[in-house]
């Protein structure tokens, strides 16, 4: 949850120049610039997958019996011929206990529409097993190379969460609760694994340790590439930036109290700058700018219907 605490100014009467809404990147500290978007490094577009392995994410107990969303037939769950009980639900998915082990070879994409139609090779078995992305996606699966980048990345490290907590998760009953954390506590990264699906939908869990003195663990979801991401959710910057620091915030940047308060609260304060709101809020969902006789002017948009106002780099109002 956002909590906006805008102090009193004095507000400059302006005189609006027709402003045009567009998506804007904005990136938060620490991030890549705005140029570096979409960096190769982090880029796998379906259209790329041909010869890339992937590998089966771990079901929830509750959500096993739904099977993946993969087929024996490019028809998928249209196919005429009789239903394989051992390897497919009565819906035509394939069934998790059949096919979970062992890694999937990319052998073609084909568009389909606004999408692709993907046809893999599953080495345990030597069956040939096809899905359509789902906004450029398919639900279940990760980039099998993620995992070992993940290691060499983190593990052993020191992260902070942007989300100002971690997860704990049940593998009994599968709940996933939450730990309050400050975006300054340092997490030690003690584990690094896939995580379950269909939740969260960042395949690899960062498993952390607060320090003794709170005697916490769980863990961050994140992502450490965008192959396999929804197109929508692709923002600018890398694929961690909205879960995760590799610093300590406080030390990168010598802020105020009364901001470094607000980001610790998840809230803002007026005469902050757009880096501060992003280190607190995230970064917005659309951008309207426009230039008055006052200077320049933009209106940040959040995904909760939250605006704010910026004149120059400060923060005005909403």
């Amino acid at each position: 949850m956002k909590y906006l605490l805008i102090l009193p100014v004095l507000l400059i009467v302006f005189l609006h120049s027709g402003a045009a809404e567009a998506k804007h990147p904005v990136v938060r500290p620490g991030a890549a610039s705005a140029g570096n978007a979409n960096d190769t490094h982090y880029m796998a577009p379906v259209r790329q997958w041909t010869g890339k392995k992937f590998v089966f994410l771990p079901k929830q107990k509750i959500v096993k019996a739904f099977g993946y969303g993969l087929y024996l037939t490019p028809e998928l769950d249209r196919s005429k011929s009789p239903v394989n009980p051992a390897m497919e639900t009565k819906e035509r998915r394939i069934r998790c206990d059949a096919f979970y082990q062992g890694s999937l070879t990319v052998r073609e994409v084909k568009p389909s529409g606004s999408e692709y139609l993907v046809h893999f090779f599953h080495e345990p078995t030597s069956a040939s097993l096809f899905a359509k992305t789902h906004r450029g996606a398919i639900e279940g699966l990760a980039l099998a190379g993620d995992l070992e980048k993940a290691k060499q990345r983190w593990l052993g490290k020191t992260v902070y969460s942007m989300r100002r907590f971690i997860n704990m998760y049940d593998s009994i009953t599968g709940n996933v609760s939450t730990q309050k954390v400050k975006i300054s506590d340092p997490l030690r990264v003690v584990e690094i694994r896939w995580g379950t699906t269909p939740l969260p939908s960042r395949p690899l869990w960062l498993m952390v340790e607060t320090a003794p003195a709170q005697g916490a663990r769980g863990f961050i979801p994140v992502c450490i590439s965008w192959a396999n991401s929804m197109f929508d959710k692709i923002t600018s910057g890398k694929p961690w930036d909205e879960d995760i620091l590799e610093q300590d915030p406080k030390k990168l940047y010598s802020w105020d109290k009364v901001y470094w308060d607000a980001i610790d609260n998840h809230s803002i304060v007026s005469g902050m700058t757009k880096p501060q709101v992003c280190m607190s809020w995230g970064a917005p969902k659309t951008v309207r700018k426009d230039t008055t006789m006052a200077g320049h002017r933009e209106f940040w948009s959040f995904d909760d219907g939250q605006e704010l106002l910026f004149v120059g780099d400060s923060l005005v109002s909403n």
